[in-house]
């Protein structure tokens, strides 16, 4: 059953959310001003609606993310990186990801659109090796951290875009197929430090910095291991994090092709 408190909205910004987004947008003028531009998909009405809705509306909390991620922006210099990633076509953005993808974290950013028109990510997470992830790698961890924050960059401007030219709030639908989760001598990511920190920093990245843009994150062939490694991460979403959770049996059963 969905949770109609926490799910999301594919409404525009009502009069009321406008008002709100105003109010926000000239708390954090300063902020703004420092940024280089500043694009529409960084300071815009639709990406602070984003802020203001994953806060339920209470504009205080959402101009302190708003604020907090501004600032982030001009001390991480993330608006000169993603230069080499904003304005690409999905195909062309993806011919950028597959050269710097981790054969070890498979996840492709872009799998297609829904028919309701979200972004679909498809994550074979079950296949994850995290010792390979940290041992066997041509980048630092940094800047594998730097890569999937493209990801988000390039997704958020997306679906900006997406969401100006059709009228509606779009979103990403992660799909993560747990098939092969501890199989094959590979650890769980929990019992390794470095991944571990690596996937939990991502995720925070996801509650506050890019907040609101996944609709649903949806779990399919979890194998019974599964319960120990969700029960860890689960202690790091937040509630509206939870909400979006799916977890779906054999995705090879007709009701879950569905």
């Amino acid at each position: 059953m969905a949770d109609h408190e926490h799910s999301v909205s594919s409404s525009l910004p009502s009069g009321e959310e406008l008002q709100q987004i105003r109010d926000i947008q000239a708390e954090c003028k300063a902020e703004i001003d420092a940024i280089p531009g500043p694009p529409e998909d960084i300071v815009g009405d639709l990406r602070v609606c984003r802020f203001l809705r994953a806060r339920h509306g209470n504009v205080k909390e959402a101009t302190e993310w708003f604020r907090s991620f501004l600032k982030w922006r001009v001390e991480s210099g993330i608006d000169k990186l993603r230069a080499q990633v904003i304005g690409r076509s999905p195909e062309k953005f993806l011919s950028w990801w597959l050269p710097r993808a981790n054969p070890y974290l498979p996840i492709c950013p872009y799998a297609g659109r829904t028919d309701d028109g979200h972004v679909i990510w498809y994550v074979r997470s079950g296949m994850i090796d995290p010792v390979k992830f940290v041992e066997h790698r041509q980048t630092t961890m940094e800047q594998s951290k730097m890569s999937f924050i493209m990801i988000l960059e390039w997704t958020m401007w997306h679906l900006d875009e997406l969401s100006r030219k059709e009228g509606r709030m779009t979103y990403v639908i992660k799909v993560a197929d747990m098939k092969g989760l501890g199989s094959d001598g590979r650890k769980l990511p929990i019992f390794v430090s470095e991944m571990k920190n690596f996937m939990f920093g991502m995720l925070k990245e996801f509650q506050t910095n890019y907040c609101e843009h996944d609709a649903l994150f949806i779990v399919v062939n979890a194998p019974f291991v599964f319960r120990v490694l969700y029960a860890v991460v689960k202690l790091v979403l937040s509630k509206r994090q939870i909400s979006k959770m799916r977890i779906l049996g054999d995705s090879s059963q007709p009701d879950i092709q569905k």
